[in-house]
């Protein structure tokens, strides 16, 4: 056999060797796994007491269980565009939707201008003071209250008193001031304060 033979067949395994060498071998059933290396340790980064939690309740969070059962035997239904709807009446909730929170308003055809509204929304160091600024503006009385300044005035379709609840990072309102608590509460459940 002549050298020039054996030189091109040497010369193709020499290729095929060296192009294999970068794909993964397969192994046999019995082969043993390779070790795995140690997984690298990220920390989680965690919220500090000053920073709002990243969680963002339902309308069925801030009402809770009660309030809905109320609303519901009233015939009342959750308004699902009130941006649209409600805009007229409700101006005053759209800080709640534009800081990034939630505005849930109940309404009933049978009481259109008595409607149950909430809202929360967090609340930086800006976005708190015009929110303060603009309750001053409208002369709310102020108490401490539930971990903040709580904000009430009279409602001026009915007898109620409607409430803004204002804390170091985030903002409450209700219809009703007294919901405010209840819907404060079920808040700092869901997002861990």
């Amino acid at each position: 056999m002549s050298s020039h033979r054996l030189l091109v067949p040497a010369l193709i395994a020499l290729a095929l060797v060296a192009l294999t060498g970068c794909t993964p071998v397969a192994t046999s059933p019995s082969a043993e796994p390779p070790a795995a290396s140690a997984p690298s340790v990220t920390p989680t980064p965690t919220a500090s007491a000053g920073e709002a939690a990243a969680t963002v309740p339902a309308c069925d969070d801030l009402a809770g269980a009660d309030l809905l059962a109320t609303l519901a035997a009233a015939g009342f239904t959750l308004d699902e565009d009130w941006a649209e709807s409600g805009a007229e009446n409700f101006g005053n909730l759209r800080p709640f939707a534009d800081y990034g929170g939630l505005v849930c308003i109940w309404g009933s055809p049978a009481h259109p201008e008595q409607p149950t509204a909430l809202a929360w929304s967090p609340l930086g160091s800006d976005s708190r003071d015009a929110l303060v600024a603009s309750l001053a503006a409208e002369g709310a009385t102020t108490e401490e209250a539930l971990g903040g300044v709580l904000y009430s005035a009279q409602n001026a379709f009915d007898d109620g008193v409607y409430g803004y609840l204002v804390r170091e990072n985030e903002g409450f309102y209700s219809t009703e001031v007294g919901y405010l608590e209840g819907v404060a509460g079920r808040v700092d459940a869901i997002t861990g304060r």
